[in-house]
């Protein structure tokens, strides 16, 4: 007659994971839960910088052509885009560039002048930049 007490010690021994088992299957969870966590948070700080680079050009482009058109003063230098864009301010700034006598004689206007146009958002680590150029004082 076989040794019934070894075959039930035996189902007994085999029955569930060890507890090394559950330790390494939770290993392999946490690693793959973070690396997906650091993937999703990298997805999601390269969409809002996207998002405010596509606004901020829009936006800048708008401005310089109120102020290349005189709808926006040159002596405003700088201001926010109302109720419709939150958060998001301009900042503008003149300088004169300075130019060589060859090109100065040559050239048909008396000035030229450099205008930076800043976007920035409110919190935002981002800043957009247009930069134009505008000849003044034509003889």
């Amino acid at each position: 007659m076989p040794d019934r007490t070894y075959a039930i010690e035996n189902r007994q021994n085999c029955a569930g994971f060890t507890l090394l088992e559950v330790m390494i299957a939770v290993a392999i969870m946490a690693i793959a839960l973070v690396s997906l966590y650091g993937s999703q948070s990298m997805g999601l700080s390269y969409a809002i910088e996207a998002r405010f680079y596509s606004v901020a050009a829009s936006l800048a482009e708008t401005k310089m052509a109120e102020l290349q058109s005189g709808v926006t003063g040159s002596a405003q230098v700088n201001g926010d885009f109302g109720e419709k864009y939150p958060g998001y301010t301009w900042q503008v700034s003149i300088d004169e560039v300075a130019l060589r006598e060859i090109v100065a004689s040559a050239a048909p206007w008396k000035k030229l002048e450099k205008i930076d146009l800043q976007v920035q958002q409110n919190g935002s680590p981002y800043s957009y930049t247009l930069r134009y150029y505008r000849a003044t004082g034509h003889e």
